[in-house]
């Protein structure tokens, strides 16, 4: 089991407590679609060594209470990409970028996350609000970023786009990105988008709904 399904699992078992840990939502003061998840990690390690050092935990120890643990996390995760993906959508509509006469409205989660069953969920809930129907491909094509960065070439190969490909692999450099079409990141920080956000139960409870 990979370490995002392992915390999936866990947060599904968690007690109704699902507030035991806090996690901060990063790049808040941000008015864009980036994402950031350094934040997060770094809070979740936080929480494990006071944890570990409060119980007198040997560094290998589960946390007693690590579904609670896992299920906070997961929301702190899902809620950041909640955000960013409803100032997206947002974006995209004050925009007009899919044109005056399309009435039909897509939202795609695909790569490795896409085969988080709470995250897509809580993505699905929030679109469908914008009138979104939302999709994903079968899990087991929900594959690592390895697949998107062939995929990435594939595309350049049928745009034609042979400027920036070469078969002599010798001269071949890395470039940290490889963007496809163009970007819109300054764009959408401009035009500075505040936004209501969307209600939705992330890992509801009977006790305790969980809002984003």
């Amino acid at each position: 089991m990979s370490g995002g399904q392992a915390i999936e699992v866990a947060a599904q078992a968690a007690s109704s407590n699902t507030s035991a840990y806090e996690f901060p939502l990063p790049l808040s003061k941000y008015r864009d679609c980036q994402f950031s998840f350094a934040g997060l990690k770094n809070t979740a390690t936080r929480h494990i060594l006071e944890r570990e050092a409060t119980l007198n935990l040997a560094p290998d120890a589960l946390l007693p209470d690590y579904e609670d643990f896992c299920a906070c996390f997961l929301k702190g995760v899902t809620r950041h990409m909640l955000h960013r993906t409803q100032r997206a959508i947002e974006y995209c509509e004050r925009r007009n970028l899919f044109g005056n006469g399309s009435t039909q409205r897509s939202l795609v989660i695909s790569g490795g996350v896409a085969c988080n069953d709470v995250i897509f969920s809580a993505l699905s809930r929030m679109a469908e609000q914008f009138g979104y129907s939302t999709y994903r491909p079968p899990k087991k094509l929900c594959t690592d970023n390895g697949t998107m960065i062939a995929w990435n070439g594939v595309e350049k190969l049928l745009a034609s786009d042979t400027g920036e490909m070469s078969k002599n692999y010798e001269t071949v450099d890395i470039s940290g990105k490889c963007p496809i079409g163009e970007s819109l990141i300054d764009d959408v920080k401009e035009a500075n988008l505040a936004c209501k956000w969307v209600k939705v139960d992330i890992l509801p409870t009977k006790e305790e709904p969980t809002r984003s």
